[in-house]
């Protein structure tokens, strides 16, 4: 009998058939199975499938339950209703909602990713948390315990599908979306395309540059074993690659300045100094005439401490000179005397480091007197030479009170030397035949031409007339205005002037008033200024003697080269002079002095129509005056003269200059609020029946038309363009083309938007870049200034967000990194911004060594602010480290390690809050880089008297200029 009598009817027959497939499955058709479930196939594909989908769920809820558990987010409790709560006990489940079951991907397989793939953010994920994190418990000698710190696991994210598409589907890089991005992938590609243009064009610098930058990102995809960085072993083996590399790229290009450069860079942190040299005097036997090779060999030569010697550096330049020369006598052409004056530069600014200015002068005496033409105004250069000659013999006597007062004082010794060589440091910086007043027993001062004949060449190309006066007058210490990148390097293809720049940086462009405040850019540039022409900068003692000397060679030079020149040699004079008087506090009588001078200057017959001449007298009398009204008169008398002359400016001969006086009182009545004043000026420039000083505001339908006039001449303008080289002297004077758009932009701001003048100034940018010429380049970089003043403006006005202010700041440092006035826009806005975490992301930019000084120097800035409590003081602990940090970043970097300005602004930094170990560690660690610069040792005479005799004993060592022997100090006490 059956126990159940459910199953009593079954005939023994059907009991003891076998149970089909079908059968074993009936159970699932019984009544009391309501749900109804779809059987699944037995096929092992659908099997796989099914336990798949099972485990998924499962590892689900096992993922979400373990991530409420142990998650560290603490929440505030939320009071539940008793229905709540038993809900709660009944499911067994934590206080926290339970997620709804994702419905319409059951029946698909789903994907797992566990490496952070980005091309997964637009798919749904199933289930499972971003980044699960999970208490680490380890095993002790007492029992299991929970670790000290969290132990994050990788991620694992669920997601129903791929939704990624290959790389070769985009045809433009541009159209490619954020999320499907390959870094591994796109590395693959990069190398690939550059591989392929080296082989089709070997003489493409740019792919061999790419080639050695993307080294270090292809090892880095390789597997790390838990590092972040790469090691130094790894840092080695990637060196050594690019070096292979740049090897190669040298035997296909063997003159190319930029390849050697990043080669011998690359090799001095890697290769002894000595070592080096051999290597590099081996592949100037076989390209004797590479300019580029001679430079570099004397840069490894001077930065070693330990083979750094000055008569040893000389010969170099010395050699090098011989063997241009010699190649000159065959193969007479302008590239060669380029290539002569770029070792003059580079040769005089070491001397000027060195405090060689004795040898300095001489040398370019040498220089102007055999490759200029004679004066055209004798009688004027004799009287400037005469006041000269008269303050020179006051302050010799001047320097000896000071001096006999100083050894009468009873000071320490290491003291009375420091200041003792400071005031003749400051006196005596020309050659004694010059000086028949000089007293007797400094030998060192007797400095003769014959001394300085081996680096003195006769250049004969007429055409470089300006260049040979420029070369002199930068290495005297008088930095190119305006300071732009495509200047720079128009003016030297090798040599930076990141020193000149950062004093440049206080000269504004299109904004009349100081960019930055001088109480910082003052007290730190003309600090650093000790390096190049440091007397000039002086407010005391042979500071008006070197200033008076420097406008002597400005008016010799500018009377020896053509009329068209001249007047762009004293426009530069006159700038130099407005950044002076910016810069440096000045008392009435000089300001006088230098006002009657210009005065007089203007004058004279030849410069009455140079309005550029006018514009910058303009500038130095408002700078003078700090004041705009001055400035305002003078351009408002020039325009009205020039209209009633009946002048046409279109036809002008400097119609470059005419346009830029507008432009100036332009900006001028804008910083004053006379907006409708403003249009009409513009508008009066473009159409010549609009009278540019009337009163009434003009109507709407002539703005517009003056407006579509502005548009049709630059479209005009544009295309009539031919030029394609970019001359040293079109570096210096005023533009056309772009002081016609500045224009157009500010007329576009007064009468529409900044938004309208933005798009304009874009446009413009395209075209110009669509020109693809060097002259068009330098173009660009003055829009980008004229985009960034005009954005600049829009902030000042108004507290808006200073975003894309920052964007296009970002772009155009990129493009052209070494533009003072763009650097100082970003370091003023810097100096606003509050979270200091900010002000570091910036390093992103491929910055040049003025740009990373200038950006430090925001950082230095920010500290006095928190310590001046400005901003909050709880932030002020974070300033310091940050600064020392991003100083020891810099500076570990071979592109800057040898960068004068960097060492001395990271010295002067420690020395106002360091330890006096940490400021003997960076003092030597800045000799050990820069051991031929003396104001550094003069740093450190005065931040560590105790290692005075030490820095005396390397002073002479290094035969650097030591205008008074210790030994010779106690004589002179003695007596």
């Amino acid at each position: 009998m059956s126990l159940f009598p459910a199953f009593s009817e079954a005939t023994g027959a059907e009991a003891d058939e076998p149970q089909s497939e079908v059968s074993a499955n009936r159970w699932l058709e019984n009544s009391s199975f309501t749900e109804s479930v779809p059987l699944p196939d037995d096929t092992p594909e659908k099997l796989e499938a099914c336990q798949l989908e099972k485990s998924s769920s499962s590892s689900k809820r096992k993922a979400d339950s373990d991530y409420r558990l142990h998650s560290s987010h603490k929440r505030k409790k939320d009071k539940k209703s008793n229905k709540e709560i038993s809900e709660l006990l009944e499911n067994n489940y934590s206080g926290h909602s339970r997620p709804k079951e994702s419905t319409s991907f059951q029946n698909e397989t789903f994907y797992v990713d566990t490496r952070r793939d980005t091309s997964y953010l637009l798919c749904d994920f199933v289930a499972g948390p971003h980044q699960p994190k999970y208490k680490k418990i380890v095993k002790r000698p007492l029992g299991w315990r929970k670790s000290n710190r969290s132990h994050w696991i990788k991620p694992k994210r669920y997601y129903s599908s791929k939704h990624k598409q290959e790389y070769e589907d985009y045809e433009d890089e541009k159209d490619r979306p954020k999320w499907d991005h390959d870094v591994a992938m796109d590395l693959k590609s990069t190398t690939e395309k550059l591989n392929r243009a080296i082989h089709e064009d070997p003489m493409n610098i740019q792919a061999w540059l790419k080639l050695v930058q993307i080294q270090p990102s292809l090892l880095s995809l390789q597997p790390r074993h838990g590092q972040c960085s790469l090691s130094a072993s790894e840092k080695r083996a990637v060196a050594d690659k690019q070096i292979a590399i740049l090897d190669r790229a040298l035997g296909k290009n063997p003159t190319n300045i930029e390849l050697i450069k990043e080669r011998y860079g690359l090799a001095s942190g890697l290769v002894p100094a000595d070592e080096l040299a051999n290597q590099l005097r081996k592949y100037l036997s076989r390209e004797p005439f590479l300019v580029a090779g001679w430079l570099e060999l004397a840069k490894i030569e001077r930065s070693h401490l330990a083979s750094c010697s000055i008569p040893k550096i000389i010969l170099v330049f010395s050699s090098a000179m011989d063997v241009v020369n010699g190649w000159r006598k065959k193969h007479a052409n302008a590239e060669v005397e380029r290539g002569i004056l770029e070792l003059v530069l580079a040769c005089g600014i070491f001397l000027q480091e060195a405090s060689l200015q004795e040898q300095t002068w001489v040398m370019l005496r040498l220089y102007t007197e055999m490759s200029l033409g004679e004066c055209r105004d004798p009688n004027g250069i004799a009287e400037l030479q005469n006041i000269a000659n008269k303050k020179a013999e006051k302050l010799e006597n001047d320097a000896a009170a000071d001096e006999d007062q100083l050894l009468l004082s009873g000071l320490p010794s290491s003291e009375l030397w420091l200041r003792v060589e400071r005031v003749r440091e400051a006196a005596h910086f020309l050659p004694a035949p010059d000086c028949i007043w000089a007293r007797e027993g400094d030998p060192q001062r007797l400095v003769y031409p014959d001394d300085m004949a081996s680096l003195s060449q006769h250049i004969t190309t007429k055409s470089l007339g300006f260049r040979v006066a420029a070369v002199a007058l930068v290495v005297l210490g008088v930095p190119p205005l305006p300071f732009r990148d495509c200047t720079v390097k128009c003016l030297s293809s090798y040599t930076v002037l990141p020193n000149l720049g950062l004093l440049a940086s206080g000269y504004p462009i299109f904004s009349p008033d100081i960019i930055l405040p001088r109480n910082w850019i003052g007290d730190a540039a003309l600090q650093i200024a000790s390096t190049c022409g440091a007397t000039a900068w002086k407010p005391a003692l042979g500071g008006e003697l070197y200033r008076d000397l420097l406008y002597n060679s400005f008016y010799k030079f500018a009377t020896s080269l053509p009329e068209q020149e001249e007047s762009i040699m004293m426009s530069w004079c006159l700038r130099w002079e407005t950044l002076y008087a910016r810069l440096m506090p000045t008392n009435q009588q000089t300001k006088s002095y230098m006002r009657s001078r210009a005065k007089k200057l203007l004058k004279k017959p030849n410069y009455r129509t140079a309005f550029q001449l006018f514009r910058d007298f303009a500038m130095l009398d408002a700078a003078l005056s700090e004041s705009l009204q001055p400035a305002d008169k003078i351009l408002s008398a020039t325009i009205q003269a020039s209209r009633a002359s009946g002048l046409k400016w279109r036809e002008c001969s400097d119609r470059a200059g005419l346009c830029s006086i507008y432009r100036t009182l332009a900006e001028i009545w804008i910083q004053e609020g006379k907006t409708s004043q403003a249009i009409t000026l513009l508008c009066s420039l473009i159409d010549k029946n609009v009278d540019p000083f009337c009163q009434n505001p003009l109507g709407q339908s002539t703005i517009e038309d003056c407006i579509e006039k502005y548009e049709d001449f630059c479209r005009e303008i544009l295309q009539n363009q031919t030029q394609e080289t970019l001359h040293l002297v079109d570096a210096f004077s005023e533009d056309f083309l772009t002081n016609v758009i500045a224009c157009y932009a500010w007329l576009m701001v007064l009468s529409r938007n900044v938004w309208i003048a933005g798009a304009m100034l874009e446009a413009m940018i395209l075209r110009l870049e669509q020109l693809g010429t060097i002259k068009s380049k330098s173009q660009k970089e003055i829009v980008y200034e004229i985009y960034c003043a005009v954005m600049q403006n829009r902030s000042r006005n108004s507290s808006c967000d200073t975003g894309l202010l920052h964007s296009i700041i970002e772009r155009a440092l990129s493009e052209f990194p070494d533009n003072a006035a763009i650097l100082s826009i970003q370091a003023q806005l810097q100096n606003t911004i509050r979270q200091i975490s900010k002000l570091t992301s910036t390093a992103k930019i491929k910055y040049s060594a003025l740009g990373h000084a200038m950006r430090i120097l925001s950082l230095e800035y920010r500290s006095m602010l928190h310590e001046s409590e400005t901003f909050d003081q709880s932030d002020g602990a974070k300033c310091e480290p940050r600064v020392v940090a991003q100083y020891e970043k810099v500076l570990s970097n071979f592109e800057f390690r040898h960068c004068p300005l960097l060492w001395q602004l990271y010295l002067r930094y420690v020395g106002f809050k360091a330890t006096p170990e940490t400021i003997r560690t960076v003092f030597y660690k800045a000799l050990e880089d820069c051991p031929w610069v003396k104001a550094l040792y003069m740093q450190g005479a005065r931040l560590l008297p105790e290692e005075s005799a030490n820095i005396q004993d390397l002073v002479v060592e290094k035969e650097l200029r030591l205008h008074i022997a210790p030994e010779e100090l106690e004589l002179l006490k003695g007596e």
